[in-house]
């Protein structure tokens, strides 16, 4: 079992989430993705190859690629923004979480 933190000290704006999308997409059936800390302000952007563009929030920025996302104690959850980006990835055509209910 492998495991990658994948921690941006530029303040943002250095590639976390595209480093993010890599690695889920790398380790598609393995990979878990978890939300540490912060919250509702990071803006993680992705673009899929066929130009399907989210900035994810609250959801790891391995949704694309079927990552459950795990948000621990210590993430703090907007669940206005929450429920907004789970629709919207929802209308994008991703199931966030690819039904496992890990951020439960």
């Amino acid at each position: 079992m492998k495991g990658f933190a994948v921690i941006g000290s530029g303040f943002g704006d250095c590639a976390k989430g595209k480093q993010v999308d890599y690695l889920s997409a790398k380790y598609n059936e393995e990979a878990v993705v978890v939300r540490f800390n912060g919250g509702a302000q990071a803006g993680h952007t992705v673009v899929t190859p066929e130009g399907v563009r989210h900035v994810f929030h609250h959801f790891g920025s391995g949704s694309f690629n079927g990552s459950p996302t795990f948000l621990s104690k210590h993430f703090i959850v907007n669940p206005i923004i929450f429920r907004q980006e789970y629709e919207e990835l929802v209308s994008k055509g991703v199931k966030p979480n690819d039904g496992r209910d890990a951020w439960w």
